[in-house]
């Protein structure tokens, strides 16, 4: 109820808010003195602490929060958030509607030594969010969370686009993907002003799909499949693809080519995808103006020459 109050008056300025300010310091140091003197049951001090200031998050309390972010080193690192909620998967319980004002506070917690990259079980808060909001249905949220630059926020911070997340295939089997192919999945389904938006995101994701760390190349001599063999892209397919698109498919086309274009640095990476497919269904003169464009990207550069065969004998074309 008291930080219910102090939400409502520290829009104030003045002197009102200093004094909501120093009233929620007062409490802090309450708290912590009441657990220094076993006054809350089973709580040391960090968890107590850790959990006041988790919920000053829950009650919307920003600009003390933005005050705290910006003066005190490690604000939130305590044992709370690192046994139990963390501070960055706090903003994936917000509605769309009140994603926006979230933003800047995602940047201070960032900036502050929050890890995207961080496990808290078997997520990280990264792959969280992509969870939560690439798999919206109706998929309102993720636009919302598109349009307020929340994915971008987080990639500006570290967050790895080759991050692993479980994901159903089309036959119900579990199989794991990278971060930027379960954004690449909503692809299909964006239209209008958000498609900027997207391309921007896809781009940054896109960047650096080939890292050593995580996608090693197949060795022909091998029974042991690479890891992108693995996270089997044929299978976790994106969703059904809309039967008629607003722009003839041209959107896709450009989505699609980004994705053939960085895909290449890695044979089985290529060879696993089904991007000519899917497109074949939505226009043929697409699906032939991206082989052609991938034929002379690898003209240009003779690194992917001996790609060409395969492209010209239809080898990177699987069935749905």
């Amino acid at each position: 109820m008291v930080l219910n109050y102090a939400s409502l008056l520290e829009k104030e300025s003045g002197s009102t808010a200093a004094r909501v300010s120093a009233l929620l310091d007062n409490l802090e140091s309450s708290i912590a003195k009441m657990s220094e003197r076993g006054q809350i049951a089973r709580a040391d001090k960090s968890i107590a602490v850790g959990i006041y200031r988790h919920q000053l998050l829950e009650n919307g309390l920003h600009e003390y929060l933005r005050a705290k972010l910006a003066s005190v080193p490690g604000y939130f690192n305590n044992e709370y958030a690192e046994k139990h909620k963390p501070p960055l998967r706090f903003i994936l319980c917000r509605s769309p509607e009140y994603l926006a004002p979230y933003r800047t506070l995602l940047e201070m917690l960032l900036q502050n030594g929050c890890d995207p990259n961080r496990s808290h079980g078997k997520e990280t808060p990264w792959t969280r969010c992509l969870k939560v909001y690439c798999r919206a249905k109706p998929l309102c949220d993720f636009f919302a969370a598109l349009d307020t630059g929340i994915f971008e926020v987080y990639l500006q911070h570290g967050a790895d686009p080759n991050a692993l997340l479980d994901a159903e295939d089309c036959q119900g089997q579990t199989v794991q993907i990278p971060a930027w192919f379960e954004f690449f999945r909503v692809a299909p389904h964006v239209k209008g002003e958000s498609q900027q938006a997207y391309e921007r995101v896809l781009d940054v994701l896109l960047g650096d799909i080939s890292s050593p760390h995580t996608s090693r190349h197949c060795d022909t001599d091998s029974s042991v499949p690479c890891e992108l063999c693995q996270h089997n892209f044929q299978l976790a397919r994106p969703m059904a693809i809309p039967d008629t698109l607003p722009d003839e498919g041209e959107f896709l086309f450009r989505v699609f080519e980004k994705a053939v274009v960085r895909t290449r640095r890695n044979q089985c990476a290529f060879d696993t995808c089904w991007f000519t497919e899917c497109l074949s269904r939505i226009n043929k003169d697409i699906e032939n103006k991206l082989l052609l464009k991938t034929l002379e990207q690898g003209r240009i550069n003779p690194r992917k020459r001996l790609l060409e065969e395969e492209l010209q004998s239809h080898k990177i074309i699987k069935t749905i």
